[in-house]
Parts: structure tokens; sequence; C-alpha cells
């Protein structure tokens, strides 16, 4: 439907003052009249039954019905209209806003033409001032896994703002996050607009590594070269992997996320090969994502990246802590949210999720019964009735994972499924920090591998500098803890915000452009909804 609606012919009426009293003469009796304002005509009438929102009908009538848009030369109107055409350089769809239907209503001559042009350009500003500043999707509608609520402004705020701003041009064009990192990545989405792609694929075959020689290598190098992560020189054989094409692959792998080994191994070769407009689909949702996070996250804050897996604690703009991260695997989706942290428990129990006790405990126990001993974990009963006396002998065969009538503790210890510390955000996912024994899969370029929650690589570097503002040495009580084996909770004076984000594609405090896998697909579910919605990409 277009956005304009010139034609809406209901008119809203007459609205009534409040009483008013007359006052008599001394000692004489107060009487209330009611007195009717006159009717609206013309422009204001025209405007009021064309305008959709209660709080924009408020606005004007709060100035007297005095036009925003459409005033003397028009000025703001045609500033507007400009902005909605260029919304496709934000990624988002120009057709949603009708910039050339506002033009020709904004020409009508006419009061009650004027006063339905100024609605409908009302009403175009109000929804781009959403979708720019808080995003186009909701996001709970893209994946059930994405508990974001985008801040959106309310229609009062946004009028009143733009009619008190001196130049139209930097107000609509602050309406977008403040976030320097969403103007950089807006500048790569433009810079996609003319590339048709990078050239031919490399084609499949074996790892490629320094010293090969083959055509392969030479398309590598082409490859590389339109991709801006190779400057050739006067290399004497275009086909030879030189020293100066593994270090482009380092490059390469660098701004990837991959492991930098300067060979060419499968994951590096889907990430070269990845096409032009597939990587303006990818900005394109991560400056979505931008939108929706579009208010303050905190001076001293966590954020887990889930595609890059990381960790930063921030303090303002200063990195504190990063460490690499192992996060839920495909089926064990790590969800997105905010929260804060409230405490860590060291020496923490591990209570097992029931799915892991039946699903994958059970079946070790039916094979050996001794597992239990051996991982210092022990059986809780759920229904009240008795525990086996010796669980180690006891026949677990008879149980499947809905009869299984236990639950299951894992005692403190160094392993403990949950390692020597957890970060504790109490939410209802049951998600949280945690170290854990298995230090093996950091070493890992993928490291979606754990049940949901988010394993974090040297963990006591990161309890240090949160108790650090509450603690005189922070690291000598935490040892302390540790040693007494007991399980202690330790709250922060100041709970910390922590946000859980899925970002494949940001600009980096260098001016490099990081891109990741999409490895949960709510990439290609935003991008779809996206273009459902209109978004064509930067060429359009």
């Amino acid at each position: 439907m277009s956005l304009i609606n010139l034609s809406r012919g209901i008119f809203l009426g007459a609205a009534l003052v409040s009483c008013g009293a007359i006052a008599f003469a001394a000692g004489a009796r107060a009487e209330s009249v009611t007195v009717a304002a006159p009717a609206r005509t013309g422009f204001a009438a025209a405007l009021h039954a064309a305008l959709a929102d209660p709080e924009a009908s408020a606005f004007y009538a709060a100035r007297g019905d005095a036009p925003l848009w459409t005033d003397g030369d028009g000025a703001r109107a045609a500033v507007l209209i400009a902005t909605l055409r260029a919304a496709q350089d934000h990624a988002l769809p120009v057709s949603r806003y009708a910039p050339d239907a506002l033009a020709a209503a904004v020409s009508r001559a006419d009061e009650a033409g004027r006063g339905a042009a100024e609605a409908a350009l009302t009403r175009a500003f109000l929804i781009y001032a959403r979708d720019v500043s808080s995003g186009l999707l909701e996001p709970r509608r893209v994946a059930r896994d994405i508990k974001i609520d985008p801040p959106r402004p309310h229609a009062g705020a946004l009028l009143r703002a733009a009619a008190a701003a001196p130049n139209m041009v930097a107000h609509l064009a602050a309406l977008a996050p403040s976030d320097p990192g969403y103007e950089a990545l807006r500048a790569r989405y433009r810079a996609l607009a003319g590339v048709a792609d990078w050239g031919p694929a490399v084609a499949a075959g074996a790892t490629l590594r320094p010293g090969d020689a083959s055509p392969r290598v030479a398309a590598l190098r082409a490859r590389l070269t339109r991709l801006g992560d190779h400057a050739p020189g006067a290399a004497a054989d275009a086909a030879r992997f030189d020293a100066g094409l593994e270090q482009a692959v380092r490059r390469f792998q660098a701004r990837h996320g991959l492991n930098q080994d300067g060979a060419v191994g499968p994951a590096t070769l889907a990430a070269i090969n990845t096409d032009a407009r597939f990587r303006a689909g990818q900005l394109a949702v991560n400056l979505e994502r931008m939108r929706w996070m579009n208010r303050p996250l905190g001076e001293r804050r966590i954020v887990v990246n889930q595609p890059d897996y990381t960790v930063t604690l921030f303090d303002g703009d200063r990195v504190l802590f990063r460490e690499r991260v192992v996060v839920g695997q495909v089926r064990f989706k790590t969800p997105e949210f905010s929260d804060e942290m409230e405490y860590l428990v060291l020496n923490p129990t591990w209570h097992l999720p029931r799915s892991i006790a039946t699903k994958e405990l059970l079946p070790l126990l039916q094979e050996d019964p001794s597992v239990l001993v051996r991982r210092g974990m022990r059986l809780v009963r759920t229904d009240g009735g008795p525990l086996p006396l010796d669980p180690s002998l006891h026949d677990f065969s008879g149980y499947t994972a809905r009869t299984f009538p236990y639950s299951v503790k894992q005692a403190p210890s160094s392993d403990n499924a949950l390692g020597l510390v957890k970060f504790m955000f109490p939410n209802g996912d049951s998600i949280y920090l945690h170290d854990t024994p298995t230090k093996k899969y950091f070493a890992r370029d993928v490291r979606a591998l754990s049940h949901g929650c988010v394993r974090v690589q040297d963990p006591l570097e990161l309890a240090t500098l949160l108790l650090s503002p509450q603690q005189a040495d922070p690291r000598g009580f935490i040892d302390a803890v540790l040693a007494a084996g007991r399980e202690r909770y330790v709250y922060l004076d100041r709970p910390v915000p922590v946000h859980l984000t899925y970002r494949t594609a940001w600009v980096d405090g260098d001016g490099v452009l990081q891109l990741r896998a999409d490895i949960y697909g709510r990439d290609g579910a935003a991008l779809e909804a996206l273009n459902a919605a209109g978004v064509a990409g930067p060429d359009a």
C-alpha cells in the first residue's frame, strides 16, 4: 500500500475544549459553561483527518496546527524527501517511504491538499526515524533465539525534536546510531554498490600451501588482489605460492576470524570464494543489528560476540580484557540478549540439566556405573525415593530418559565441567559464562561446541578484573577461595551489563572490515526478512 493516502475522507469533527468558569459579581454564584472550539477547516481539517498517530495529532494541536514540513518554501519537506530517497544507503527500503508520492503531494497548492501532504510527510518521517534509529525488523520474529527489544522512540518526542532542530539535514542524519562503527560499516556497504564480483572463484582442490605452483595459485593471487588483501609486486611467477602471497592469505584469515596458518584449506577457500552480493547482504544485516542495539550499553560492560567466538570487557572505549570463547553448538544455539551480571561462583557445583543427565550421562551409566565416582558426581532422588547404596554397582539399564528418577550434581574440582568459576546473570534461558577443564577447544577456529553456555579462556583473569573495584587484592582473594575447595558466591557491588551479541561484520579500530561465518543461520533469516520488506541492496 502506498504511504500516501490523500483520498481519506474521514473528518474527525471538532474537539471540545475543557469547561471554563465565568466569574460574577462578588457574592454571586459561579457557573460553568461548555464552550465548543470552532471546527477545523482547510489545512487543519485535512491534516488531522489523515494523521494516524494520536501523539502526532497532539503535537500539531499543541502548536496550533502550524505545519512542520510544508511551511514557507517547504525546505524541510525537500530535505526529508531527499533523505528518504537515499534510504538504501542505510540498507533500508526506499519504497517503504514513497518519496516520489510525497514530492507529488507537496506540489498540490490547495489547503486541503497541503494538509494531507503534511500528514503524509509526518507519517513517512516517523516510519523512517524509527527504522533508522532502532531497526526495520522485529528481532524476535527473525529467529526465536534473538531476544532483543529495540528502543522504539515515541512519535511525540521525534516530532518535537525535529521541530526544534536548527539544521534538518544534520538532524535527520543524527537519527542513525551514533556509534562510529555504524557509519564505517555503512560506508563499506555503499562501496559495494559498484562491485559486481571479485573475479573468478578459486577452484576446489587440495589445500594450497606456500611453495605450491599451479593455475589455482594464480587464481588465488588474482582473487586476493581484487579483495584488497594482496598488493602484487614484480613476481616472476604468478602461479607460485610465494612469501608475499602467504602474507596476503594470513591477512585475509585474520579479518575473517580464521586461524592464521597461511594455508588455503576448506574454510579459508570458502571465505575467499564468497561473492560480493552475499557480502552486501551480510553488511545490511549487521547495520540492522546495530540499530537494534542503539542504546546505552553501559560504561563497564561485557560483550560476547558469538560468531567471533570472543568475550570483551570494556571500560568506556577501553578494552580491559578480550579472550576466546566457546559458544553453543548449532543444535544448542546460544541466544542473543542483554542482562546484568550480578555475582560470581567460585568452586561451582554443576547441576546437570536434565537433558544432559538423561541423554548423555545415562547411556554412560548403563555401560559403566563407576563413571559417577570418576567424575565426582552424585545422584539426587527427585521423587523422594531411596538412593542406590552403591551407585557404582547399580543397574541403570532399566531406565529411560523419561523414567530416570535422579538429578545429578558434580562436586567442585578442577575437573568440574564448569571449571573453577562461573559468571552469573540470571535469565530464563539458564545461560552463563564459565570456565572449563577442556582447554583444547580454544585452539580451534570454529568453536560452536557447548550446550549453549559460554566457556571462557582465562576466566580467572576476567574474574580478577570484575572484582578489582571492590577487592584490594582480587587475585589473592580468588586464590584463597579456590584453595579452600568449597563453593562460594561473590556478589558484585555494581552489576555489570552483559550483552550476548551476534555480529558477523564490523569495522575494527584500525579501519579493517572484519567478517565472520553465520554459524547459526541468523544472517540468512534476517536478510530474508529485509528483502521481504523491500531492501534490495546498495546498488538499487
